[in-house]
């Protein structure tokens, strides 16, 4: 057992950046992880005073459907019909999520109504990451750490830069990983073992290999103070090494 072990919490970070998401698989994997979550949606509408409440039933990629639970309080489903257009609000992994549909159908299904509408062409995707990431230093011999995608397939990464909020890395070996992707990470860092979840944000290649980008989703409270010793630590060493290198 390692010293850390993964706990779900809401992610903590102060700054934002805005992800517009386009690409239909990264937006079918968020609804789908939405709905297996269980994330309160809070839906808004021209015909409606006020937000009220639903929860995403259903994602169909291969028809190109959602389906929505009928809104509570029931005031706010008395105003729904066909045509109507909602904007779904929720946070997902304590990242704030929004995506807009029209109504298409609606039918009764165990004495409520379900509101059926066309998967979403985009989804706006809050992204929280304020913290310094750190360069891992060269004199710092940390082995290569594990991924794991919902399957059980296993990757084999070396880490580049890590900070509070999130990671770096170069892939050394395994399957390839998608922008939108969630992997269990086991990650050995000085001093301690860590067990975390974390959302693939970026992929690129660099002399020939995969480096990914990724972003903590269930970091607790002690994860993350170990985490900002572990940067502050890197980036004394880095701040020796250039005065050592000036003088």
């Amino acid at each position: 057992m390692g010293l850390f072990t993964r706990r779900k919490t809401d992610a903590k970070d102060k700054d934002q950046a805005r992800d517009l998401i386009t690409d239909r698989a990264e937006i079918t994997r968020l609804l789908e992880r939405m709905q297996r979550k269980r994330s309160t949606l809070s839906i808004t509408s021209e015909s409606l005073a006020e937000p009220f409440s639903s929860l995403l039933l259903h994602v169909s990629p291969a028809k190109g459907r959602v389906a929505l639970d009928q809104l509570h309080p029931i005031a706010g489903d008395r105003r729904m019909q066909i045509g109507t257009p909602l904007l779904a609000a929720s946070r997902l992994d304590g990242v704030d999520a929004r995506f807009g549909v029209i109504i298409e159908r609606i039918f009764q299904h165990e004495g409520s109504r379900i509101y059926q509408a066309e998967m979403p062409e985009l989804l706006h995707y809050l992204q929280r990451r304020a913290a310094f990431r750190a360069m891992v230093p060269a004199e710092v011999p940390l082995p290569p750490f594990r991924l794991k995608d919902p399957s059980g397939a296993q990757i084999r990464a070396q880490l580049v830069d890590i900070s509070s909020s999130g990671l770096g890395a170069m892939i050394t070996s395994g399957i390839p990983v998608g922008v939108g992707e969630y992997l269990a990470c086991d990650l050995n860092l000085p001093g301690a073992r860590m067990v975390a979840d974390v959302q693939v944000r970026a992929t690129s290649k660099v002399l020939g290999n995969r480096r990914i980008g990724a972003l903590f989703t269930d970091l607790n409270d002690r994860q993350r103070a170990y985490l900002d010793k572990v940067v502050a630590h890197f980036q004394r060493m880095s701040l020796r090494r250039r005065a050592g290198h000036s003088s």
